[in-house]
């Protein structure tokens, strides 16, 4: 099965695949059948959509950063005896 997938996912994915077959196909395909596809497409197609997923965390996190830099650098204290714009 999928690496990585509790039980439950894969049964419930293993059931999506079934139901999309025969709905859009007309065709049944087994839970046997399913359970290859599943793997097969964990394996081929999972590692796009996970760096696809780090990609877009990398971009959130960047974004979260350049924040806290900006808010730390205002919650810098003056020193004494420094003009404003000196922390």
């Amino acid at each position: 099965m999928g690496p990585g997938l509790t039980k439950d996912e894969q049964e419930w994915a293993i059931r999506r695949l079934c139901d999309y077959f025969e709905r859009e196909r007309g065709d049944e395909l087994n839970e046997l059948g399913a359970a290859l596809l599943l793997d097969f497409l964990t394996e081929q197609l999972g590692p796009l959509y996970y760096n696809r997923a780090i990609r877009d965390a990398q971009a959130l996190a960047q974004r979260a950063s350049v924040g806290l830099e900006e808010d730390l650098e205002v919650a810098k204290q003056i020193l004494p005896g420094r003009e404003e714009g000196q922390r």
